[in-house]
């Protein structure tokens, strides 16, 4: 698939007339009006956005980087993370091509190849991890403020406020319960290749974030975990992420219109 479109966090499009709007009910001033002692003021008290020609807002944040007061555009950290995942699956790709001619009987013999193999673990352990990481993010971004969740049994009811819920439910119980409920859709109401494509993806990840060496069934320890990293349906499963992303937010994780792979 095709780099996705990158996104600002809480960026919206806005017509001529909402623009107007806005205009009149917030706080408007245009850059070219303002001071950066302005722009420093308007930061401690309220969210400053901006906004570009094509009609799009977006929020943005004051930090300084090595003592120069910066104005940075607030990513949304989970397409960042899909997006870093998309990175490393081009490098597997390009990695998995050189490995396959490299690692022959001939080959190995005369050269071990340890950059090449060290590079390429490195890459499926990064689109992992990241891809993961994407899945989590979502999911506690789609929680809302207010939204409480409830564990009752025979004996108690235990009630989790949304904070709470991203610190101490485990991520299927957020994935398989909790996010069905509070958007009354559910992704993994049916067991399909793409739902067990992130169970897998979970196993993986789980695997590589507590590796634990496989005292019982291998002397080398290890080995599964080289086997899956080149048995793992890297593409499948990102294109199951965008899927189960864009179930519940319709058009989040698209395809950048630049006609550019990456």
């Amino acid at each position: 698939m095709k780099h996705i479109e990158k996104k600002f966090l809480l960026q919206r499009q806005v017509d001529s007339k909402e623009e107007d709007k806005l205009n009149e009910t917030l706080a408007f001033k245009s850059f070219e009006d303002l001071e950066e002692s302005d722009l420093k003021e308007g930061f401690k008290e309220n969210l400053v956005f901006a906004s570009t020609e094509n009609g799009y807002l977006f929020p943005i944040i004051n930090q300084k980087i090595d003592g120069l007061q910066c104005y940075i555009p607030m990513p949304d950290p989970t397409l960042m993370y899909f997006n870093n995942a998309q990175n490393s699956y081009r490098h597997i790709k390009e990695l998995r091509t050189e490995l396959k001619e490299k690692l022959g009987f001939k080959n190995i013999q005369d050269e071990p190849y340890i950059n090449e193999i060290y590079n390429y673990f490195g890459q499926t352990s990064q689109f992992v991890i990241f891809l993961f990481t994407s899945i989590e993010s979502f999911i506690n971004q789609m929680i809302p403020v207010n939204y409480t969740y409830q564990i009752e049994s025979s004996r108690r009811t235990e009630v989790y406020n949304s904070e709470q819920i991203q610190r101490f439910i485990s991520f299927n119980d957020k994935m398989k319960k909790v996010l069905p409920k509070c958007t009354d859709k559910n992704f993994f109401s049916k067991q399909t290749k793409n739902t067990q494509h992130i169970d897998n993806l979970k196993n993986f990840r789980d695997e590589i974030i507590h590796t634990k060496k496989d005292t019982k069934h291998s002397t080398l320890f290890y080995d599964s975990l080289v086997s899956k990293s080149l048995s793992f349906k890297y593409e499948e499963t990102i294109r199951a992420v965008q899927m189960f992303m864009n179930f519940y937010k319709p058009d989040y994780v698209v395809e950048c219109g630049c006609g550019e792979d990456f």
